[in-house]
């Protein structure tokens, strides 16, 4: 559990991260002229969101483990009462057989009073013991049950995540598709609806392939 902590919080950074370049995306939203820099904040907003999916793809790994292993824990205490009460079945007819279990015989069987209390203890004592370890096991499996459940929930709220971020990324690469569109409309079209261009140094990948068209401009 100690990764899934660490995973949650990979995601709430990357949450946090998407978020700053959103509100800078928006300062900029319309803004022709800062077309390069809305495409290079969407580039690094889309990289922070596959991160962002790739974390919570993790976390969904995380929870299939821990609950394949309170499916194997929950197996086995089935498995555990499913023995012990064969045993104790197994015991009371060999008890009722041996004629040490009936009410009858531990009345009339009995040679004085001390002997049949002797024998209701004796039977008394083991009914007791076995029906410990069967409520044992019962608890066991109740709360075997409980964590497994409490899992699946907290999986199937990281499937939900998962879905949402996928369909975010979508969007995020239609605005991207967008806005390299806009370069090329720069480049192959000679587009020059604007006074200025802004770009960053991270974009001079892009910025260059536009000298030939921007410069005299």
């Amino acid at each position: 559990e100690q990764q899934i902590r660490e995973y949650q919080k990979q995601q709430a950074d990357l949450a946090a991260q998407i978020k700053d370049l959103d509100r800078q995306l928006k300062s900029i939203a319309g803004d022709k002229a800062q077309a390069l820099e809305q495409k290079r904040l969407l580039d690094r907003q889309i990289s922070a969101k596959v991160q962002e999916i790739q974390s919570t793809e993790s976390i969904i790994a995380q929870y299939d483990a821990l609950i394949a292993d309170e499916q194997a824990k929950l197996e086995d205490t089935q498995a555990k009462e499913e023995i012990q009460y064969e045993l104790f079945c197994k015991r009371v007819r060999a008890m009722e057989e041996a004629g040490t279990v009936s009410f009858w015989s531990i009345l009339f069987d009995s040679a004085d009073f001390a002997d049949l209390l002797d024998r209701a203890t004796f039977v008394s004592e083991i009914m007791e013991a076995d029906n410990k370890i069967m409520d044992d096991l019962a608890a066991l499996r109740k709360s075997i049950e409980a964590q497994k459940a409490e899992l699946e929930t907290s999986r199937a709220d990281q499937q939900t995540q998962r879905d949402a971020l996928v369909a975010q990324k979508k969007e995020l690469d239609a605005k991207e598709a967008d806005a390299a569109a806009l370069v090329q409309k720069i480049q192959s079209e000679n587009w020059f609806e604007f006074d200025v261009v802004v770009a960053t140094p991270d974009m001079m990948g892009v910025v260059g392939r536009l000298g030939r068209v921007l410069g005299p401009k």
